[in-house]
């Protein structure tokens, strides 16, 4: 399961084994991904399974895409205002500007359900919401937190 963890940062997500290191520290987080990690080849399996990107993108009406604040402080994007409990949403330009690997995914994402085959469509509506004092981990460190962004971003369209 250690090697698990390390793939899915390191080659999937794009961090440093340094960064996985830090991981590694906190034994109670560690463990979750290490549980978290044991359904990978399944998950990996479906995706490569997947309909090919653009056809989904064609596809799509909004996509919302949700960070932890550390990361996206990381991604020099620009100042961020979010409480103890709420999420901030970041405009796009702050996503463009900002450094892989969120920046670059939201990149390719707007590349995909923007282009070409999409006539007539002013354009899926694309929005970034910002988790605030979270990085990675938001999922395991602050459930919550997540919970209440998903029911807000969800009620919101």
């Amino acid at each position: 399961m250690d090697r698990s963890v390390e793939v899915v940062n390191t080659h999937i997500s794009g961090f440093s084994l340094d960064y996985v290191e830090a991981l590694r520290a906190d034994q109670y987080g560690w463990s979750t991904l290490r549980r978290l990690s044991e359904p990978l080849h399944t998950e990996l399996a479906a995706l490569n399974d997947a309909p090919n990107p653009d056809a989904l993108a064609r596809r799509a009406d909004r996509v919302d895409l949700i960070v932890g604040e550390m990361n996206a402080r990381e991604m020099n994007a620009g100042e961020i205002y979010a409480s103890e409990t709420n999420a901030a949403e970041m405009d796009a330009a702050e996503m463009d500007a900002a450094a892989a690997p969120y920046g670059a995914s939201l990149q390719d994402v707007r590349r995909l359900i923007e282009g070409p085959g999409r006539p007539g469509v002013e354009g899926p509506r694309i929005r970034t919401q910002v988790l605030p004092g979270q990085g990675h981990l938001a999922h395991i460190h602050a459930p919550e937190l997540l919970s209440r962004c998903l029911d807000v971003v969800g009620a919101s369209w």
